[in-house]
Parts: C-alpha cells; sequence; structure tokens
C-alpha cells in the first residue's frame, strides 16, 4: 500500500502529470517516435498510479467499515 502523504511521492507524481501533459503538447509540434515512446510510458505511471490510488481508497473505506461495524 503507498503512503500517498508522503512529500517525496507526492512531488514525483506532480513532476510526472507536468511531463506527460508537456509531452502531449510536444507531441502535436513533433510526430517522432522517440516522443510516442515517452508518452506511452508517462501514460502507463500515470495509469498505474490512478489504479494504485482507487484501490488504497478502497481499502481504507473498507478498514473503515470494518471497524464500524465492531
Amino acid at each position: 500500500m503507498t503512503n500517498y502523504h508522503s512529500k517525496p511521492f507526492t512531488f514525483l507524481r506532480l513532476a510526472l502529470y507536468t511531463l506527460c501533459s508537456l509531452n502531449l503538447y510536444y507531441q502535436f509540434i513533433t510526430n517522432s517516435i522517440f516522443t510516442w515512446a515517452l508518452y506511452l510510458l508517462a501514460m502507463g505511471f500515470v495509469a498505474y498510479d490512478v489504479f494504485d490510488m482507487i484501490k488504497t481508497r478502497k481499502q481504507s473505506i473498507n478498514f473503515y467499515m470494518y471497524m464500524r461495524s465492531g
């Protein structure tokens, strides 16, 4: 389970999203294989990050409901 409140992780995620959006803008200007590969790699990281976030939130909600049920 990933700790989303750690500062380096938040900074890394912000840098990754910024890189992804800048790369998408650059992609429209130059249509090269390198930018496509970089974009797909960044999108893979973003997809994994979102999936991990949803999974973590689901686990915390389940734990909360379990604690409430007593």
